[in-house]
């Protein structure tokens, strides 16, 4: 069919395809040689307190609807303050409304809860920097993020739907933890050292 075209379409190759194939060949064989842990119930929420976080925000973006572009310095200036307003509180809720009517703030009353590398980094360190019922204030290259990081414990009405949504998520987060940690194990035993690219990363995100 139309294999070469979508290679074409997303900047592919045969060589690049070839090692996705691999790699999960190879993957599959060396999980065969490890054990599949079971985690008892409390691991699992244990895990879900620890890892995931739960949150309402706002963005006041920087960044023109129509155009894509940055917006004017004075319009940056303006958003800044509006941020800094609804850090300390003012009308929040209402500025959700205003600014981010389409994010799970609005489509949840259990406001947005994500784990860890779900976000950009500014993100997930900001909320990580303030406890429950604190405000914190985020730049972003889309904006500002004003944060208000929520409980997320066993006394919320919230915290049982939540941790079941994720549970089998969370089960199979903590198997492929030990997996790789076991495949680490064996890198060292054989003296594989495995060298990371920096720059292609970075140029990928």
């Amino acid at each position: 069919g139309g294999y070469k075209k979508f290679l074409k379409d997303n900047n592919l190759t045969d060589d690049y395809i070839d090692t996705l194939a691999s790699v999960s060949y190879y993957t599959d064989a060396l999980k065969k040689q490890t054990e599949t842990p079971t985690f008892t119930e409390d691991e699992l929420r244990e895990y879900f307190k620890e890892h995931y976080r739960r949150v309402k925000y706002v963005l006041i973006s920087t960044i023109d609807s129509q155009t894509g572009d940055e917006v004017s310095d004075d319009k940056k200036e303006e958003a800044k303050k509006t941020a800094e307003k609804a850090q300390n509180g003012e009308d929040f809720d209402t500025l959700i409304s205003d600014y981010s009517p389409n994010t799970a703030n609005d489509s949840d009353e259990n406001g947005y809860i994500f784990t860890d590398n779900e976000t950009g980094i500014e993100f997930e360190e900001g909320v990580d920097s303030i406890k429950a019922d604190e405000f914190t204030l985020v730049q972003s290259d889309s904006g500002y993020y004003v944060i208000k990081r929520l409980p997320l414990d066993e006394s919320q009405e919230c915290f049982e739907e939540e941790y079941e949504n994720v549970a089998e998520t969370i089960n199979n987060t903590m198997q492929n933890n030990v997996f790789y940690e076991q495949v680490q194990k064996w890198a060292d035993e054989y003296g594989i050292k495995v060298t990371v690219n920096d720059e292609v990363l970075d140029k990928i995100n």
